[in-house]
């Protein structure tokens, strides 16, 4: 009997200890840019806790109680937290503040959970990783509150990209803190960074007001794209894919973390090759990427360059719903008789495209697109961050972008080409023959016997050269109080023409002559020939930017102010030049003005709800279209 109770006494005991234990868990994550953190400490009393993995995750099994946890991963501030644990898993999601500013703090303005008053969303490598896919980047942030991404046409690099509404016009893009809108008419351009996913440490979706600092056309909300650093962590990764339509896609990339003497290296290179889902949407893309960074006491460099020269063919113009699809057409109300005016080609038809002879292979085989986009722009940076004490912080940034392109559509017209009948699609070949053998094409130029084309391609030329500094200070006059400000300077100078792109079996184009600066039948004999216009831009942009944060207890608010001069001038170099100057002839130089004053305020309620307010007046320099002629108005805004 005694050995029963006895046995009774143990098993209750050790019940009730059970009973009696819990367990603290959770992640713990950088709050700048929302990154796991491997190797933090979490401690519930002396010599007692735990360690967070790979993933940055815990488990500690603790008896019930009270504890004041205390959380520290190196280079960031000490995080404290209460816990009561009463046999329940306690599960924490805990951000550690860095202790010095970090550069992608002062660049980038990534917004702080539970600190800054803004909407945002975080996207981590991990998800980039394991759901892009080998589709453009903006088609990751379908997932994200407020933000709508497409395709556009179906080919590689068109993707675009709305915010809350607002297209990319409106919505500001920066890689590493770099601006990358279109300096005259703020688009964007996703085939100009396709590698750019695989390098990328985090990415921040700002939605409506934004925590940008600078200037810039944030009404729709900013996107923050963030590389691999100094701070990252080492890794070296080859991935290989494959897909329908033959799609191939080939990445190799290297992040060393800190290295001994205070060098960090980030290195990343990719092929992309596709025949496209959708008919004709071919494309041939490279990507290359370098990123040094150096520490010498409180003082950083970072020296990084990358680009993406690429060209893809597109699907430019759209169709009726029947040409697509007649069940579709149907469920809309369409009736037979209208249906039977159209031939169902179902959803990959493209009619920008045809087939021509083996012997006229080239990079897309034997299929030619009339719309064809090539472009290539590498951007190049030199970085210097001070962190002179625990107060002040400066940084600057000097950069340059050269952009090379354009695109590229049927000549004299869209109709110089006759359709195929059977397959919707362009009768290239027939087009090619025309203009190889016809006689009525048969001309003498120089005297020389060639064969005019009747109908060709075209390229639409669009390069830039842009220039920027863009300096940033940060000070901490007490513990609560933020102060920075800084400049933003840029030019950039444009540079749009017309050439040939494929005379399409034929030696010569006979263009109308545009160039009042000569005489006679503007006869083209090589891509490089200009015709039809040719003019470029000037815009020069000086901004300055200051901003005021508070946080103590539970609250956090800022204000910002910033404000940019925006100066405009076309040059036109086939309008006559100045008899007296012999200069080409120039637009008067204007002037717009822009500013941004916004504010905002956040409470945190409790562990895990906060509220937050706030508000702003934006005024922005108008679009710059320097398509239009010289001799009309040069600037207008888009609605």
């Amino acid at each position: 009997m005694k050995k029963l109770l006895t046995l009774l006494a143990i098993l209750f005991i050790a019940t009730t200890t059970t009973l009696a234990q819990g367990s603290i868990k959770g992640t713990i994550k950088d709050a700048t840019t929302g990154e796991t953190i491997v190797g933090a400490t979490i401690t519930y009393a002396p010599g007692k806790g735990g360690v967070s993995d790979i993933d940055g995750n815990f488990n500690i099994e603790v008896p019930n109680g009270t504890y004041n946890l205390a959380v520290q991963g190196t280079g960031f501030k000490i995080e404290n937290k209460v816990v009561v644990v009463d046999g329940s898993p306690v599960y924490l999601s805990i951000q550690l503040q860095p202790n010095v500013i970090k550069e992608v703090e002062v660049f980038a303005d990534m917004a702080i959970s539970r600190t800054t008053p803004v909407a945002f969303s975080n996207i981590p490598a991990e998800k980039i990783k394991e759901q892009l896919g080998s589709q453009d980047l903006p088609m990751i942030l379908n997932t994200t509150p407020g933000v709508y991404a497409t395709q556009g046409g179906g080919g590689d690099g068109d993707a675009r990209i709305t915010i809350r509404g607002f297209n990319q016009r409106n919505v500001a893009v920066m890689v590493d803190g770099i601006p990358m809108n279109d300096m005259e008419n703020g688009s964007v351009f996703w085939s100009n960074w396709f590698g750019l996913d695989n390098i990328t440490r985090t990415m921040q979706v700002q939605r409506g007001l934004g925590a940008s600092k600078l200037a810039v056309p944030s009404v729709g909300g900013t996107i923050n794209i963030i590389t691999n650093g100094f701070d990252s962590k080492r890794a070296l990764t080859f991935k290989q894919e494959y897909g329908n339509n033959l799609a191939l896609r080939s990445i190799l990339s290297y992040t060393s973390g800190q290295l001994k003497g205070g060098w960090a290296v980030t290195a990343a290179g990719s092929f992309k090759r596709n025949d496209g889902w959708v008919d004709g949407t071919w494309s041939r893309m490279f990507f290359y990427y370098l990123k040094v960074d150096k520490k010498i006491g409180n003082h950083m460099f970072s020296l990084s360059g990358f680009g993406a020269p690429q060209m893809h063919g597109q699907r430019s113009f759209r169709q009726s719903i029947a040409t697509y699809s007649h069940d579709m057409a149907k469920d809309l109300g369409w009736n037979d008789q209208q249906l039977s005016l159209f031939k169902e080609r179902g959803p990959r038809f493209n009619q920008n495209w045809g087939t021509v002879n083996q012997s006229r292979e080239n990079v897309y085989g034997d299929v030619l697109s009339e719309r064809i986009n090539f472009f290539h722009k590498p951007v190049v940076s030199l970085r210097h961050s001070w962190q002179a004490n625990d107060k002040f912080y400066l940084s600057t940034i000097v950069y340059a972008s050269f952009g090379q392109g354009g695109g590229t559509a049927l000549a004299p017209s869209s109709t110089s080409v006759q359709a195929d009948t059977a397959t919707g699609t362009y009768a290239f070949e027939a087009a090619i023959n025309n203009n190889q053998t016809n006689p009525l094409n048969q001309t003498t130029v120089n005297g020389q016997n060639v064969q005019f084309s009747s109908a060709y391609l075209r390229a639409s030329i669009n390069n830039h050269s842009w220039y920027g500094v863009l300096s940033t200070f940060n000070y901490k006059p007490t513990s609560g109080w933020t102060i920075s400000g800084g400049l933003d300077l840029r030019t950039y100078k444009s540079s749009k023409y017309r050439t040939v792109y494929d005379f399409m079996g034929g030696d010569v184009v006979f263009a109308l002559n545009t160039n009042q600066n000569s005489t006679g039948t503007q006869i083209i004999d090589d891509t490089q020939d200009r015709f039809s216009y040719n003019f470029g831009g000037r815009v020069n942009w000086l901004g300055a930017f200051g901003l005021a944060e508070y946080k103590g207890g539970n609250w956090s608010a800022f204000v910002n102010a910033s404000g940019a001069l925006n100066t405009y001038q076309r040059v036109d170099y086939f309008l006559k030049k100045d008899t007296v100057t012999g200069e080409y002839q120039k637009s008067p130089v204007k002037y717009y003005p822009g500013y941004t004053f916004k504010g905002g305020a956040n409470y945190n309620l409790t562990e895990r709800m906060n509220i937050y307010v706030n508000g702003g007046v934006f005024s922005r320099a108008p679009v710059f279209l320097t398509y239009l002629p010289a001799q009309q108005v040069l600037v207008m805004m888009l609605l």
